[in-house]
């Protein structure tokens, strides 16, 4: 076969099999595909179609001169914490070589480190891709990826689809250089495709399940799962016999998988502060803003380095670490979906865990004075001068209820935001009204006002609507334009 320069691996990258005929390639799609005989003579014009084996290396939809110069790429890494095999330099590497292979030159790299794929939120260097594509600014016609579950692992498998089809519909192919497929867009490539996105999107909903499993058993144990120790108490690590190896200052973590952490009383000026705020609430009949107050008097800090505040104290009040009790699961932001607090009889316990600082009946005694459990203010989609008072109890997982929580003012004109919005879900904007609301915060409690049972479906219906992040957006800047 004559000898072509850099056109052989160009246009191998995107076929199947090639035969040395009278000087001719054969190009095919895939293998065991018909071919197509192009003789290659330096600067000869090949038109190419989009679908084409010879359509991706010249340019979707473009004719082109046969010049011999390597098509460009653009290469997106990404790792999160999984295994070493996915690290962005191994990544790189087995594209480079994918690359060399098919007379591909990548003049691009967008990285994401230690970015989960679970959704696009944090994934800056995917986003920039995308915006570089859909901008027309891209310098490239191919993006490189490692495999599917690099893309993402989107939980929806169609979000995975629809940001590859924003670069296909820009001329843009996405190439995965470790699946076994062919980027050939043929119907067995498409099925393979669709079920490797559902199966990346699995591994993560199977992985968190085991997670969980793991860290319920080792809670029961009495090993603590992550997070700051609170006033008053330290980290100790220890090792699979229970020895201690040390304690863990502020920032520290374990380096050793096999190595635990458990709670250990705090230096004793500490231990006596919170045996004081104790016997503040429940002997003295102090309230938490009081002993907040007194406390900064004094010039206490938190175990953060901040000024207390009623939040703070509360925190150490109704905390049953000090007691010696090592709780988890009081929330879940499970697959990064919408965070929610759990019921008690969802926690994960373990009970005489850890050495108490305070005594048990102090403890309990504290828990019988009736905390806060709602508060209410006037709060809607555009009278929303409560919102302070909002974030301190979603801080606190205090309920909050809205006046007029159906008010909704010009907003629900029929060319409004509200009204069109609400056509897109087939639903009233009362309804969506609702919808927003609920979205704000998950300790949002609306009670709007009804005579009739038709209205109450209505507003009870109104807690299925699921608004997009986008849509939320949008009802909360017009809101606050006329509020």
């Amino acid at each position: 076969m004559p000898f072509f320069g850099n056109i052989l691996p160009a246009l191998r990258s995107y076929s199947g099999l090639e035969y040395g005929i009278d000087g001719k390639v054969t190009i095919c799609a895939q293998p065991f595909a018909l071919g197509m005989n192009v003789p290659l003579t330096l600067g000869r014009r090949l038109e190419a179609s989009g679908s084409s084996a010879v359509g991706h290396a010249f340019g979707a939809g473009r004719g082109g001169e046969i010049s011999g110069k390597p098509v460009r790429a653009a290469q997106y890494v990404r790792m999160s914490t999984e295994h070493q095999k996915y690290s962005t330099e191994n990544q790189a590497e087995a594209m480079q070589q994918y690359a060399a292979r098919r007379g591909i030159e990548i003049v691009r790299t967008y990285a994401d480190a230690g970015k989960s794929g679970l959704s696009l939120d944090g994934r800056d260097a995917l986003k920039q891709l995308i915006e570089d594509v859909q901008n027309r600014t891209a310098d490239f016609t191919i993006i490189l990826v490692y495999d599917i579950s690099r893309w993402g692992r989107f939980q929806d498998a169609d979000e995975s689809a629809y940001y590859e089809y924003i670069c296909k519909r820009a001329g843009i192919s996405v190439q995965y250089c470790a699946e076994q497929f062919e980027n050939d867009g043929s119907p067995v490539s498409t099925i393979v495709k669709g079920v490797k996105r559902a199966m990346a999107g699995e591994y993560s909903r199977e992985l968190s399940v085991k997670v969980f499993t793991g860290q319920c058993r080792l809670i029961e144990l009495g090993y603590r799962q992550g997070g700051p120790p609170g006033y008053g108490l330290r980290r100790r690590l220890v090792d699979q016999a229970g020895v201690t190896k040390g304690e863990l200052s502020r920032g520290e973590h374990k380096s050793i998988q096999t190595d635990r952490v458990v709670l250990t009383p705090g230096p004793r000026e500490e231990v006596d502060t919170v045996r004081w705020m104790y016997r503040s609430f429940v002997k003295q009949g102090k309230p938490e803003r009081e002993i907040a107050n007194t406390l900064n008097e004094r010039g206490i800090m938190t175990d953060l380095g901040r000024p207390w505040t009623r939040g703070a104290v509360h925190q150490v009040l109704i905390n049953e670490k000090y007691i010696g009790n090592n709780v988890w699961n009081r929330g879940s932001f499970k697959l990064k979906k919408k965070r929610v607090r759990n019921s008690p009889e969802m926690w994960i316990r373990a009970e005489g865990a850890f050495d108490p600082i305070v005594d048990q009946s102090l403890f309990e005694a504290a828990q019988k004075i009736t905390p806060i459990v709602s508060v209410q203010n006037m709060y809607n989609l555009t009278m929303r001068a409560a919102e302070p008072l909002l974030d301190k109890v979603t801080d606190e997982g205090i309920g909050f209820i809205p006046w007029f929580p159906l008010a909704a003012g010009p907003l629900a004109a029929p060319d409004g935001p509200l009204q069109r919005i609400a056509a897109d879900h087939h639903a009233t904007p009362s309804q969506l009204a609702l919808a927003w609301l609920l979205k704000r915060s998950p300790v949002m409690l609306p009670i709007p006002g009804t005579s009739k049972v038709a209205h109450l479906e209505e507003n009870v219906a109104a807690a299925q609507i699921e608004l997009s992040d986008q849509e939320y957006e949008t009802l909360s800047k017009a809101g606050s334009a006329s509020g």
